[in-house]
């Protein structure tokens, strides 16, 4: 068995020598036929230009409005040239950040860290995606495009995301009161300034707005 040579490697040709083909139908007849030798020429494969995005996390699925949160996005290159690119994460239809002229290696990755700043976006539910450029020559384009999932625009304090600050909140955040990034009770939706704990400054958010309901 020979297999497709890599596009680092050279072509390889195989050369068909027949030395007995007899053929017969089914009444067991023989079959006229002419015998030839032939070549086979397997090519080596087609050098790739491929960008691919292969995943999404995000600091917290619940984010306070004006506050901010982190947004890693993974790419990697999958072809087989070093390739530059920008990458795009997106908020339902709105871009919130571009980054340009990303270089990678060939079989290489990256995770590029994007901060969202929710002041001036609207309270809701957004679809974050992102997607890299199509890069010269690049086939296999449905791997550019990223989709993660929902995160919550919402008002500050309300942990549990049901656009309404109220009791509910403020028992989630007493569980999670004094814990850390790490930490079992740590929850990432409770941390409202986004420091990596959750402390009375994100208590103090709650009771500010409590009461309050959106729409």
């Amino acid at each position: 068995m020979i297999n497709q040579p890599s596009f680092s490697e050279d072509d390889v040709t195989l050369s068909i020598q027949l030395t007995k083909t007899d053929l017969a139908n089914t009444e067991g007849e023989a079959i006229p036929h002419v015998d030839f030798d032939a070549t086979v020429t397997i090519h080596a494969r087609e050098n790739l230009h491929d960008i691919a995005i292969t995943g999404i996390t995000t600091s917290k699925t619940v984010i306070g409005q004006t506050y901010s949160m982190s947004i890693n996005v993974t790419v990697e290159n999958q072809g087989d040239y070093t390739e530059a690119f920008n990458v795009t994460l997106a908020a339902n239809t709105a871009v919130i950040e571009t980054v340009t002229n990303i270089t990678l290696a060939s079989v290489t990755n990256t995770t590029i860290t994007f901060s969202w700043n929710t002041t001036g976006w609207m309270k809701g539910n957004y679809t974050i995606g992102a997607y890299a450029t199509i890069v010269p020559y690049e086939k296999e384009t449905a791997d550019n495009d990223f989709i993660y999932g929902i995160v919550t625009v919402t008002i500050p304090g309300d942990v549990n995301c049901d656009f309404t600050v109220d009791i509910y909140d403020i028992v989630l955040l007493c569980y999670a009161y004094g814990s850390e990034r790490g930490e079992l009770r740590y929850d990432p939706n409770c941390d409202s300034e986004g420091d990596g704990d959750v402390d009375i400054y994100d208590v103090v958010i709650a009771c500010g707005h409590y009461g309050e309901t959106y729409p």
